[in-house]
């Protein structure tokens, strides 16, 4: 696997030299794909959005990273909320660079990357970047070579996306493996977040595709919320969703994100920290290595690209 991952960095630096685009044929992109296939399983992807802004996602993104943290994992986080580009904020972290920078030469995956609590790692957003999807391949091809090793040592992949669902957005969602839609009782919310499942669907009806219920005042709002997601879904879709569980309302959940602090760590017996153990358990509950999508972190960067190729052919 790294004879594979050199002799594509090669192939990218002599034609940097030689003054060319690092523009690899179809088969280069597809024997990097297959070597990471082949190696292993890789890390685990999975993708957390909204179906607005201000329903949470950020803060569920980045706590439940760290739970997994804190269980053992080997986590790493991407920023894809380019617009609003904040999860450096709510780990309490200071990013100097970005993926921006990355994408524009300037420096590589490991250079960015901003150690975090617990060991987590992050991969910081750049704003102005409107989509990965809309990169070039040779731009794409740069960070595929940077990533491709992290796969061995990464047992999850957690990406924070924008909310909604614009291209840049869409993109992304199709790539991960798994998904969580973050939803509120509040009735615009709801329907908004039908309309992230029902984009997901058209395009990548494969991936598992979870809910969870932010900011409900009992267990049986939460799940009254996804009983009508999931009456919908079913039949209008065919598609089946995972009911992670609710996430109360708590005072002290604020107070962690005005300290720029995690509540996960800062407040580990919180309503809202207990909450995110569970939302975490019940994910474990619905995977297995036999089950996840092979590639990891390479082959969901190759999805990103065929997906944007594809858009612009």
């Amino acid at each position: 696997m790294n004879d594979q991952a050199g002799r594509l960095r090669q192939l990218v630096n002599e034609r940097k030299r030689a003054g060319e685009e690092p523009h690899p044929p179809s088969n280069e992109l597809s024997e990097l794909e297959s070597a990471s296939r082949s190696r292993h399983r890789g890390a685990r992807v999975l993708a957390v959005t909204g179906g607005k802004g201000g329903v949470g996602k950020t803060v569920i993104a980045a706590n439940l990273a760290l739970s997994y943290a804190m269980s053992g994992k080997r986590v790493m986080m991407l920023d894809a909320d380019f617009g609003m580009a904040n999860l450096d904020v709510v780990l309490g972290l200071a990013a100097d660079k970005n993926i921006r920078d990355v994408i524009e030469g300037q420096s590589t995956i490991e250079d960015i990357i901003v150690e975090g609590p617990k060991g987590l790692r992050l991969i910081p957003a750049g704003s102005g970047i409107q989509s990965l999807a809309n990169l070039t391949q040779s731009q794409v091809t740069a960070l595929l070579s940077d990533v491709l090793n992290y796969d061995e040592h990464v047992d999850l992949f957690i990406i924070d996306t924008a909310a909604g669902i614009a291209g840049g957005v869409a993109g992304i969602l199709y790539s991960a493996d798994e998904v969580i839609i973050v939803a509120e009782p509040e009735p615009t919310a709801v329907l908004d977040a039908y309309a992230v499942i029902k984009t997901l669907v058209s395009k990548r009806p494969d991936a598992r595709t979870y809910v969870t219920v932010n900011c409900v005042k009992s267990e049986e709002q939460g799940l009254i919320v996804f009983k009508n997601l999931e009456s919908v879904a079913s039949r209008f879709l065919e598609k089946n969703l995972v009911y992670l569980g609710a996430i109360p309302l708590d005072e002290r959940l604020k107070d962690a994100v005005k300290m720029r602090r995690p509540s996960v760590i800062e407040f580990p017996n919180s309503v809202f920290s207990i909450a995110i153990r569970k939302v975490m358990a019940a994910i474990d509950r619905q995977s297995s290595s036999e089950e996840k999508l092979s590639g990891g972190i390479s082959g969901f960067f190759n999805r990103v690209l065929n997906d944007g190729m594809n858009d612009r052919a």
